[in-house]
């Protein structure tokens, strides 16, 4: 690999660590902070303006972010006190959508979320691949249900710093361990031919999402 994307994923590294500490120490405080709303707004803000300026209709979504970038200014006092609640907003409802997403595949007669990526990858769903994708399908969905209800427990009934810590820390630290072991059960039941390294997934969801948009265009 060359030095190029390894200092891009540095990098990439660097600033999702320092987003998370700013999170934390702004949230975990509990006292009003003009650092902790332009945290909890900026981001989402400026992600809101590429999506704008990239979109087909870009005058229409520019001024719908226009909008919302004013209702930002004029609510910042409400925000200054009250910019947890948007972090609760993106940790519990974020791992909420997942849980849909995954749960929303595994009604009866429904191909379970990972196994329409298998097969993206591989082009076919044997039996074995098809009960072993449905079962990761179901663990994703379950993981993701118990972090949304564990993110809006602790935000209700616990201290602060104990829901910044486990939104903060705890979380990627869970994610990264359900992928490492989802990898190791992989490798144990799966053959090689039956699998497929995490960039052809990432492949897979792309097409299927690009899959997506395209068929509500077209039914709309």
């Amino acid at each position: 690999m060359s030095a190029g994307p390894l200092l891009r994923a540095a990098v990439t590294a660097l600033l999702l660590v320092t987003y998370s500490v700013a999170v934390h120490l702004t949230t975990a405080s509990a006292q009003p902070s003009d650092l902790g709303a332009a945290v909890a707004v900026l981001p989402p803000l400026g992600f809101g303006l590429l999506l704008a300026w990239r979109a087909t209709h870009r005058r229409r979504w520019l001024a719908v972010w226009s909008l919302v970038a004013a209702a930002t200014a004029l609510g910042w006092p409400q925000l200054r006190s009250g910019f947890a609640w948007i972090y609760l907003l993106q940790h519990a409802g974020s791992f909420a959508l997942l849980a849909l997403l995954f749960g929303s595949t595994l009604r009866r007669g429904e191909l379970a979320l990972i196994s329409r990526v298998h097969q993206l990858v591989h082009g076919q769903l044997p039996p074995l691949a098809a009960r072993y994708t449905r079962g990761v399908t179901q663990v994703w969905a379950l993981f993701c249900t118990t972090m949304t209800l564990t993110s809006l427990a602790l935000f209700a009934l616990g201290p602060r710093e104990s829901w910044s810590l486990f939104a903060n820390a705890l979380t990627p630290v869970l994610v990264i361990a359900l992928f490492a072991a989802e990898y190791l059960l992989r490798v144990c039941l799966l053959p090689a031919s039956m699998r497929s390294g995490l960039l052809d997934s990432i492949r897979a969801f792309r097409r299927l999402g690009d899959a997506g948009a395209t068929t509500q265009a077209s039914q709309s």
